[in-house]
C-alpha cells in the first residue's frame, strides 16, 4: 500500500492496521526510501506529513473502527436489519464517517442506514421486476 499524505487514506490505514502498525508501515517505507537513489529523498516529506496526520487524527478522536461508531448492531436490528445486512450497514456507516460524509452521530447514522436499506430494497424489487419481464 503506497503511503500518501491524504487524510482519507490515512484514516483507512488506521482503520485497517491500527496506530502502531500504521506507524511501522510508514517507517518501513521511509527506511526503504533511504536505501534508494537520492532522487527518492523528496518522498521523505510525505512520510513525515503522514505521521503528523496520524497525530492530528488521533487528537481529534476520529472514528476508525466499528466499535468507535455511535451506532451498533442492536441499533441496526431495531430498524429491521437482520443477519449479514447488519454488518454491511455498520460498514457503510463507518465508511461514511471516515469519508466525512456523515458525522459520527447516532441519529445521522441511523438515517443513513435506513436510507441504504430502502435503496437496497428498491434495487431488489427492480431486479425482480426485470427478471419477471424477461420470463414473460
Amino acid at each position: 500500500m503506497p503511503i500518501t499524505a491524504d487524510r482519507r487514506l490515512i484514516k483507512r490505514l488506521l482503520s485497517k492496521h491500527g496506530e502502531e502498525a500504521s506507524r511501522q508501515l510508514i517507517e518501513l517505507h521511509r527506511a526503504d526510501t533511504l536505501g534508494q537513489s537520492s532522487i527518492c529523498i523528496p518522498r521523505l516529506a510525505t512520510f513525515e506529513t503522514a505521521n503528523a496526520m496520524i497525530d492530528e487524527l488521533l487528537q481529534e478522536e476520529k472514528c476508525f473502527s466499528l466499535k468507535d461508531l455511535a451506532v451498533n448492531g442492536n441499533d441496526m436490528m431495531a430498524i429491521g436489519l437482520k443477519g449479514k445486512s447488519i454488518g454491511n450497514a455498520l460498514q457503510a456507516c463507518l465508511d461514511a464517517v471516515m469519508d466525512e460524509r456523515v458525522a459520527n452521530d447516532h441519529t445521522a447514522l441511523l438515517t443513513l442506514a435506513q436510507e441504504q436499506m430502502i435503496a437496497d430494497t428498491d434495487q431488489i424489487l427492480s431486479d425482480f421486476a426485470n427478471d419477471y419481464k424477461r420470463m414473460s
